[in-house]
């Protein structure tokens, strides 16, 4: 996952005016399927023609790839920071409205917005030590470079340490098991 090559991390700066995420712990499999579905209706926004879900069970990771319009470095960081409005009216806020910084920071430690557009760039942000420091812990990584490889643009959002899944590792596979057995009906009925 992304905090095992760590050594080669940069920090990154960025307006620190946004509040850091409050650790609120009211969860439950359904919102994770809408806050999934939310992140898909973003990647069709992007004019996506190819837009995949993986579910690891080994890694307890989530990841959406797209081949949409992608988004620069800025748009990457203006997109995670809390407090913007990236998204100028209701209609583009995804299916349930909550866009891509309220789905991804509640629902796990690590999340890591991967974005091709005139270059590739990647951000892993550290929900848990940018709460603990009271500070944003963000950093430069090239983990999933490889899997915009054959898109001319596009983005992946990986969510790692699904933490609101469960209290150990094998609660949280059980939860993503689940998920990943339901989530084809639940889009169906979503986007359908």
């Amino acid at each position: 996952g992304p905090r095992n090559d760590s050594s080669n991390w940069k920090i990154v700066n960025f307006d620190t005016d946004s509040e850091v995420p409050e650790d609120n712990s009211d969860w439950n499999e359904s919102k994770l399927k809408k806050y999934i579905a939310d992140l898909v209706d973003n990647s069709i926004d992007a004019n996506s023609s190819f837009i995949n879900i993986d579910i690891d069970i080994v890694d307890n990771s989530i990841k959406i790839i797209d081949n949409g319009i992608g988004m620069s470095y800025n748009e990457v960081i203006e997109a995670l920071r809390l407090g913007s409005d990236s998204k100028k009216n209701e209609s583009e806020l995804g299916k349930f409205g909550f866009g891509l910084k309220s789905a991804s920071f509640s629902q796990c430690n690590l999340i890591t917005v991967t974005s091709k557009k005139e270059e590739t760039r990647e951000i892993t942000f550290d929900v848990s030590k940018s709460i603990q420091e009271n500070t944003w812990i963000a950093y430069e990584s090239t983990e999933n470079f490889l899997l915009l490889n054959s898109f001319e643009t596009g983005t992946v959002v990986q969510w790692n340490e699904l933490y609101r899944l469960g209290k150990s590792n094998e609660e949280i596979t059980d939860a993503l098991k689940n998920i990943f057995i339901n989530l084809d009906e639940f889009l169906g009925s979503v986007f359908c």
